[in-house]
């Protein structure tokens, strides 16, 4: 995910990690942008909000989303 590409599968995948290293307060945005191939603040941002966009409008996604989340939920334990 740390590569550049932007294969939907990957680019869609590196979104999802930026936008829940955002929602658990991992980081300033530069430092999660670093983290994820070193871009800018504002493709973390950009990330984050077509995340949320999708959470919200995109029943498919959401689940799977929610899945993602309880799953790490899981491992957590």
């Amino acid at each position: 995910m740390k590569e550049k590409s932007r294969e939907r599968e990957i680019a869609d995948a590196r979104n999802v990690g930026m936008w829940w290293h955002c929602k658990n307060g991992s980081g300033s945005l530069k430092t999660i942008g670093t983290f994820y191939g070193d871009v800018d603040h504002a493709t973390v941002l950009a990330a984050k909000k077509k995340v949320n966009n999708l959470i919200e409008t995109n029943s498919i996604f959401r689940e799977k989303i929610n899945a993602i989340l309880a799953e790490i939920e899981l491992l957590k334990r």
